[in-house]
Protein backbone atom coordinates (compact mmCIF):
# COMPACT_ATOMS: atom_id res chain seq x y z
CA UNK A 1 0.00 0.00 0.00
CA UNK A 2 1.22 3.50 -0.78
CA UNK A 3 0.26 4.82 2.64
CA UNK A 4 2.47 2.27 4.38
CA UNK A 5 5.43 4.62 3.93
CA UNK A 6 3.96 6.49 6.93
CA UNK A 7 3.33 3.34 8.98
CA UNK A 8 4.64 3.83 12.51
CA UNK A 9 3.95 2.72 16.06
CA UNK A 10 1.92 5.25 18.06
CA UNK A 11 4.33 5.68 21.02
CA UNK A 12 7.13 6.60 18.60
CA UNK A 13 5.44 9.88 17.63
CA UNK A 14 3.99 11.00 20.97
CA UNK A 15 5.78 13.38 23.36
CA UNK A 16 5.42 11.05 26.36
CA UNK A 17 5.53 7.29 26.76
CA UNK A 18 2.34 5.61 28.05
CA UNK A 19 1.60 5.92 31.77
CA UNK A 20 0.66 2.21 31.72
CA UNK A 21 0.95 -0.40 29.00
CA UNK A 22 -0.01 -4.05 28.67
CA UNK A 23 3.07 -4.85 26.57
CA UNK A 24 4.88 -6.70 29.41
CA UNK A 25 1.91 -9.10 29.60
CA UNK A 26 2.38 -9.97 25.90
CA UNK A 27 -1.33 -10.36 25.23
CA UNK A 28 -2.01 -11.73 21.77
CA UNK A 29 -3.68 -9.37 19.30
CA UNK A 30 -4.27 -6.42 21.65
CA UNK A 31 -2.28 -3.76 23.47
CA UNK A 32 -3.82 -1.49 26.10
CA UNK A 33 -2.25 1.84 27.08
CA UNK A 34 -3.07 4.79 29.32
CA UNK A 35 -1.75 8.15 28.09
CA UNK A 36 -1.30 11.67 29.41
CA UNK A 37 0.07 13.84 26.60
CA UNK A 38 0.82 17.60 26.55
CA UNK A 39 -0.54 19.80 23.74
CA UNK A 40 1.07 18.53 20.56
CA UNK A 41 0.70 17.54 16.92
CA UNK A 42 1.08 14.12 15.30
CA UNK A 43 2.40 14.37 11.70
CA UNK A 44 0.89 12.47 8.79
CA UNK A 45 1.10 8.77 9.55
CA UNK A 46 -0.58 5.39 9.27
CA UNK A 47 -0.88 2.87 12.07
CA UNK A 48 -0.29 -0.86 11.50
CA UNK A 49 -3.20 -1.67 13.82
CA UNK A 50 -6.80 -0.63 14.42
CA UNK A 51 -6.87 2.00 17.17
CA UNK A 52 -9.64 2.82 19.65
CA UNK A 53 -9.01 5.93 21.77
CA UNK A 54 -11.22 6.72 24.79
CA UNK A 55 -11.06 10.18 26.36
CA UNK A 56 -10.75 10.04 30.17
CA UNK A 57 -9.61 13.59 31.02
CA UNK A 58 -10.94 17.17 30.75
CA UNK A 59 -12.36 18.52 27.49
CA UNK A 60 -9.82 19.62 24.88
CA UNK A 61 -10.00 20.98 21.35
CA UNK A 62 -8.86 18.47 18.73
CA UNK A 63 -8.25 18.81 14.99
CA UNK A 64 -7.96 15.80 12.69
CA UNK A 65 -7.32 15.02 9.06
CA UNK A 66 -8.42 11.43 8.43
CA UNK A 67 -8.11 10.05 4.92
CA UNK A 68 -7.87 13.61 3.55
CA UNK A 69 -10.89 14.99 5.44
CA UNK A 70 -10.44 17.78 8.03
CA UNK A 71 -12.52 17.74 11.23
CA UNK A 72 -12.37 19.93 14.33
CA UNK A 73 -14.19 19.71 17.65
CA UNK A 74 -14.00 19.30 21.40
CA UNK A 75 -13.33 15.90 22.93
CA UNK A 76 -14.88 15.30 26.37
CA UNK A 77 -14.83 12.45 28.87
CA UNK A 78 -16.28 9.32 27.32
CA UNK A 79 -15.72 10.38 23.71
CA UNK A 80 -14.30 7.61 21.58
CA UNK A 81 -12.51 7.51 18.24
CA UNK A 82 -11.85 4.58 15.91
CA UNK A 83 -8.95 4.76 13.45
CA UNK A 84 -8.56 1.79 11.07
CA UNK A 85 -5.16 0.32 10.29
CA UNK A 86 -3.24 1.72 7.31
CA UNK A 87 -5.43 4.82 7.01
CA UNK A 88 -3.56 8.15 6.63
CA UNK A 89 -4.30 10.58 9.45
CA UNK A 90 -2.98 13.72 11.18
CA UNK A 91 -3.93 15.15 14.58
CA UNK A 92 -3.38 18.22 16.76
CA UNK A 93 -4.76 18.90 20.24
CA UNK A 94 -4.71 22.06 22.37
CA UNK A 95 -4.76 20.82 25.94
CA UNK A 96 -3.45 17.96 28.06
CA UNK A 97 -4.87 14.78 26.52
CA UNK A 98 -5.76 11.97 28.92
CA UNK A 99 -7.06 8.83 27.27
CA UNK A 100 -6.99 5.06 26.97
CA UNK A 101 -5.76 3.44 23.77
CA UNK A 102 -6.75 -0.03 22.60
CA UNK A 103 -4.65 -1.30 19.70
CA UNK A 104 -6.11 -4.30 17.86
CA UNK A 105 -4.04 -6.25 15.36
CA UNK A 106 -5.84 -6.56 11.98
CA UNK A 107 -5.34 -10.34 12.07
CA UNK A 108 -7.27 -10.53 15.34
CA UNK A 109 -10.22 -8.74 13.75
CA UNK A 110 -10.26 -10.85 10.58
CA UNK A 111 -9.83 -14.11 12.47
CA UNK A 112 -12.33 -13.38 15.26
CA UNK A 113 -15.22 -15.02 13.41
CA UNK A 114 -13.35 -16.96 10.68
CA UNK A 115 -15.64 -15.73 7.90
CA UNK A 116 -14.52 -15.23 4.26
CA UNK A 117 -16.35 -11.90 4.40
CA UNK A 118 -13.81 -10.46 6.85
CA UNK A 119 -11.10 -10.51 4.18
CA UNK A 120 -12.92 -7.72 2.32
CA UNK A 121 -14.21 -5.64 5.21
CA UNK A 122 -13.44 -1.97 5.67
CA UNK A 123 -13.52 -0.44 9.15
CA UNK A 124 -15.02 3.07 8.95
CA UNK A 125 -13.13 5.78 10.90
CA UNK A 126 -15.06 7.45 13.72
CA UNK A 127 -14.17 10.63 15.61
CA UNK A 128 -15.58 11.70 18.98
CA UNK A 129 -18.52 9.31 19.12
CA UNK A 130 -20.24 7.61 22.06
CA UNK A 131 -20.13 3.84 22.54
CA UNK A 132 -20.77 2.85 26.18
CA UNK A 133 -19.93 -0.82 25.55
CA UNK A 134 -16.49 -0.12 24.09
CA UNK A 135 -15.86 2.46 26.83
CA UNK A 136 -16.68 -0.13 29.49
CA UNK A 137 -14.40 -2.69 27.82
CA UNK A 138 -11.57 -0.18 27.65
CA UNK A 139 -11.84 0.67 31.35
CA UNK A 140 -11.99 -3.03 32.27
CA UNK A 141 -8.91 -3.81 30.20
CA UNK A 142 -7.00 -0.91 31.73
CA UNK A 143 -7.83 -2.24 35.19
CA UNK A 144 -6.57 -5.67 34.13
CA UNK A 145 -3.39 -4.04 32.78
CA UNK A 146 -2.71 -2.47 36.17
CA UNK A 147 -3.64 -5.38 38.42
CA UNK A 148 -2.69 -8.39 36.29
CA UNK A 149 -3.51 -11.85 37.54
CA UNK A 150 -3.41 -15.53 36.65
CA UNK A 151 -6.00 -15.14 33.90
CA UNK A 152 -5.03 -11.77 32.46
CA UNK A 153 -4.15 -13.23 29.05
CA UNK A 154 -7.30 -15.34 28.72
CA UNK A 155 -9.46 -12.46 29.95
CA UNK A 156 -7.80 -9.84 27.73
CA UNK A 157 -7.91 -11.99 24.61
CA UNK A 158 -11.58 -12.80 25.24
CA UNK A 159 -12.31 -9.08 25.60
CA UNK A 160 -10.26 -8.31 22.48
CA UNK A 161 -12.27 -10.84 20.49
CA UNK A 162 -15.51 -9.24 21.71
CA UNK A 163 -14.16 -5.83 20.67
CA UNK A 164 -13.26 -7.17 17.22
CA UNK A 165 -16.76 -8.56 16.72
CA UNK A 166 -18.24 -5.25 17.89
CA UNK A 167 -16.13 -3.37 15.34
CA UNK A 168 -17.19 -5.73 12.57
CA UNK A 169 -20.84 -5.54 13.53
CA UNK A 170 -21.17 -1.76 13.93
CA UNK A 171 -18.22 -0.01 12.31
CA UNK A 172 -17.54 -1.82 9.03
CA UNK A 173 -18.76 -0.73 5.61
CA UNK A 174 -20.68 -4.00 5.25
CA UNK A 175 -21.32 -6.05 8.37
CA UNK A 176 -20.37 -9.73 8.07
CA UNK A 177 -22.69 -12.53 9.02
CA UNK A 178 -22.13 -13.23 12.72
CA UNK A 179 -23.95 -16.29 13.92
CA UNK A 180 -25.79 -16.39 17.22
CA UNK A 181 -25.64 -19.92 18.59
CA UNK A 182 -28.39 -21.34 20.79
CA UNK A 183 -26.66 -24.67 21.42
CA UNK A 184 -23.39 -25.36 23.19
CA UNK A 185 -20.34 -27.34 22.20
CA UNK A 186 -20.77 -30.98 21.17
CA UNK A 187 -20.06 -33.17 24.19
CA UNK A 188 -16.87 -34.63 22.70
CA UNK A 189 -15.37 -31.21 21.97
CA UNK A 190 -16.43 -29.86 25.36
CA UNK A 191 -14.77 -32.81 27.11
CA UNK A 192 -11.63 -32.27 25.03
CA UNK A 193 -11.37 -28.63 26.07
CA UNK A 194 -12.15 -29.29 29.74
CA UNK A 195 -9.56 -32.06 29.94
CA UNK A 196 -6.97 -29.75 28.36
CA UNK A 197 -7.79 -26.99 30.86
CA UNK A 198 -7.48 -29.37 33.83
CA UNK A 199 -4.14 -30.66 32.55
CA UNK A 200 -2.78 -27.12 32.19
CA UNK A 201 -4.21 -25.19 35.14
CA UNK A 202 -0.76 -23.93 36.11
CA UNK A 203 -0.11 -22.56 32.61
CA UNK A 204 -0.88 -19.13 31.13
CA UNK A 205 -3.68 -20.32 28.86
CA UNK A 206 -4.67 -18.24 25.84
CA UNK A 207 -8.03 -17.97 24.10
CA UNK A 208 -6.59 -18.73 20.66
CA UNK A 209 -4.95 -21.86 22.11
CA UNK A 210 -8.26 -23.20 23.46
CA UNK A 211 -10.24 -22.27 20.35
CA UNK A 212 -7.68 -23.86 18.01
CA UNK A 213 -7.87 -27.06 20.02
CA UNK A 214 -11.34 -27.75 18.61
CA UNK A 215 -10.92 -25.75 15.37
CA UNK A 216 -13.25 -22.84 16.15
CA UNK A 217 -12.86 -19.09 15.83
CA UNK A 218 -12.26 -17.36 19.18
CA UNK A 219 -15.64 -15.63 19.10
CA UNK A 220 -17.64 -18.79 18.40
CA UNK A 221 -15.61 -20.72 20.95
CA UNK A 222 -16.37 -18.20 23.73
CA UNK A 223 -20.07 -18.20 22.85
CA UNK A 224 -20.42 -21.98 22.67
CA UNK A 225 -18.27 -22.63 25.74
CA UNK A 226 -20.39 -20.26 27.84
CA UNK A 227 -23.55 -21.97 26.54
CA UNK A 228 -22.16 -25.32 27.64
CA UNK A 229 -20.72 -24.41 31.05
CA UNK A 230 -22.59 -21.26 32.09
CA UNK A 231 -19.27 -19.39 32.38
CA UNK A 232 -16.94 -17.64 29.93
CA UNK A 233 -13.59 -19.45 29.56
CA UNK A 234 -11.58 -17.17 31.87
CA UNK A 235 -14.13 -17.49 34.68
CA UNK A 236 -14.39 -21.24 34.23
CA UNK A 237 -10.60 -21.63 34.46
CA UNK A 238 -10.51 -19.42 37.56
CA UNK A 239 -13.14 -21.55 39.30
CA UNK A 240 -11.28 -24.75 38.37
CA UNK A 241 -8.05 -23.37 39.80
CA UNK A 242 -9.74 -22.67 43.10
CA UNK A 243 -11.35 -26.14 43.13
CA UNK A 244 -7.91 -27.68 42.53
CA UNK A 245 -6.48 -25.52 45.31
CA UNK A 246 -9.18 -26.76 47.72
CA UNK A 247 -8.23 -30.36 47.01
CA UNK A 248 -4.54 -29.67 47.54
CA UNK A 249 -5.23 -27.76 50.76
CA UNK A 250 -7.26 -30.69 52.10
CA UNK A 251 -4.43 -33.13 51.32
CA UNK A 252 -2.16 -31.02 53.55
CA UNK A 253 1.03 -32.10 51.79
CA UNK A 254 2.08 -28.82 50.13
CA UNK A 255 2.54 -25.37 51.63
CA UNK A 256 0.01 -22.70 50.70
CA UNK A 257 2.58 -20.84 48.60
CA UNK A 258 3.39 -24.06 46.73
CA UNK A 259 -0.31 -24.61 46.07
CA UNK A 260 -0.62 -21.01 44.91
CA UNK A 261 1.95 -21.61 42.16
CA UNK A 262 0.70 -25.12 41.42
CA UNK A 263 -2.71 -23.76 40.39
CA UNK A 264 -1.35 -20.88 38.31
CA UNK A 265 -1.29 -17.85 40.63
CA UNK A 266 1.82 -15.68 40.61
CA UNK A 267 1.34 -14.03 43.99
CA UNK A 268 0.13 -15.31 47.35
CA UNK A 269 -1.91 -12.15 47.98
CA UNK A 270 -3.84 -12.46 44.73
CA UNK A 271 -4.44 -16.16 45.37
CA UNK A 272 -5.83 -15.35 48.83
CA UNK A 273 -8.06 -12.57 47.45
CA UNK A 274 -9.58 -14.76 44.75
CA UNK A 275 -9.92 -17.75 47.07
CA UNK A 276 -11.79 -15.65 49.64
CA UNK A 277 -14.04 -14.15 46.96
CA UNK A 278 -15.09 -17.55 45.61
CA UNK A 279 -15.22 -19.56 48.86
CA UNK A 280 -15.89 -17.01 51.58
CA UNK A 281 -12.73 -17.90 53.49
CA UNK A 282 -8.93 -17.78 53.17
CA UNK A 283 -6.74 -20.71 52.07
CA UNK A 284 -5.27 -20.94 55.58
CA UNK A 285 -8.72 -20.98 57.23
CA UNK A 286 -9.98 -23.52 54.70
CA UNK A 287 -7.06 -25.81 55.49
CA UNK A 288 -7.80 -25.53 59.19
CA UNK A 289 -11.45 -26.42 58.56
CA UNK A 290 -10.51 -29.56 56.62
CA UNK A 291 -8.38 -30.74 59.54
CA UNK A 292 -11.29 -30.56 61.97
Amino acid sequence: MAEDKFAIALPDILPNQPVFTSQPQQWQGITVEQHCQPPSEIPDHCLPHHLIAIQTGPAIKVENVVNGRFQSGYSVVGDLSVLPAHLPNWERWYGVAEYIVLRLEPELVTQAIQSPETNHLEIIPQLRIRDPLMQQMGLALLTETKTGGPLSRLYAESMATALAVHLLRYYSASSPTIKDYTDGLPSLKLRQVIEYIHENLSQDLSLSELAALIKLSPNYFVSLFKRSTGLPPHQYVLHQRIERAKLLLAENQLSIIEICHRVGFQSHSHFTTVFRRLTGTTPKAYRELTKA
